[in-house]
């Protein structure tokens, strides 16, 4: 991607408040067809996301990405507190709707040019903020319908009560003005991921599937070809063996001739 990572170019660059709000729109229709595909993302941040030559938006990074609507991660390990809601702090549940309120962080951040949610405060205290209900506070020039979007609809402590993607992106069409793009065309694909082959889930299974069928391929041909040769070798000592017949029966006759 030319223009690299979402947040390092907020911080250089001062951004519209339309290009602010397509982004925000292009994260949402993203991320409502990763969970169209049964994908949870879980890394939800402007971190992880990229914008191309033309100013596009891309969700990347997937490697926590897990297949199905609910995801429990049983072993402890480090976790992004500041993007993550109260459910994962309490009980390491994943979901759908722990996206949701991950893409309400990513929407302040994109609203905020780039800050740190909870900047300088210790993971220990963003803990207690977030099970508290104490939010980040919207600059006061943020777009209003993004922000009730935020606070009514996708940082709601009830992970049941949020919106779905689907419903944010319907809101962000109707606030930006940008088309969606259909979801059921390959070319929608490539606008709403990320286009390194590597990041989208959906693209590594198409890469994995097609290596599989290339090395089937290659197989049958080495087998083939061994099976080739094996014929060849078994028809050329039958040859062999058929002369060596013929010229000893010649032999013998001529044996038996020269005795009568």
């Amino acid at each position: 991607m030319k223009k690299g990572e979402l947040r390092k170019f907020l911080l250089k660059k001062k951004s519209t408040p339309k290009q602010k709000l397509n982004w925000i729109a292009q994260a949402a229709y993203g991320l409502a067809y990763l969970h169209s595909s049964n994908f949870i993302h879980r890394d939800i941040a402007a971190r992880n996301c990229l914008l191309t030559d033309h100013n596009v938006l891309k969700l990347a990074d997937f490697g926590l990405t897990r297949e199905g609507d609910i995801y429990h991660m049983a072993t402890t390990r480090k976790l992004p507190i500041k993007w993550i809601p109260p459910e994962v702090i309490l009980n390491n549940t994943f979901s759908f709707k722990s996206d949701v309120w991950s893409f309400g962080i990513l929407a302040w951040e994109i609203m905020s040019n780039g800050a740190i949610p909870y900047q300088g405060l210790p993971n220990v205290k963003v803990k207690e903020m977030i099970l508290k209900g104490e939010m980040n506070k919207f600059p006061p020039e943020s777009n209003a319908e993004v922000q009730n979007l935020v606070l009514m609809k996708c940082w709601l402590k009830d992970p049941g009560s949020r919106c779905s993607m689907k419903e944010a992106a319907k809101v962000m069409h109707r606030v930006s003005g940008l088309p969606m793009p259909p979801a059921s065309t390959c070319r929608s694909r490539e606008s709403l991921y990320s286009n390194y082959s590597q990041c989208s889930p959906a693209k590594s299974k198409s890469k994995s599937t097609q290596l599989k069928a290339r090395n089937k391929s290659k197989v049958s041909k080495i087998t083939a070809s061994k099976t080739s040769r094996l014929h060849q070798n078994r028809k050329s000592s039958l040859s062999k063996i058929q002369k060596k017949t013929v010229v000893k029966a010649k032999k013998q006759n001529t044996v038996m001739k020269a005795k009568k």
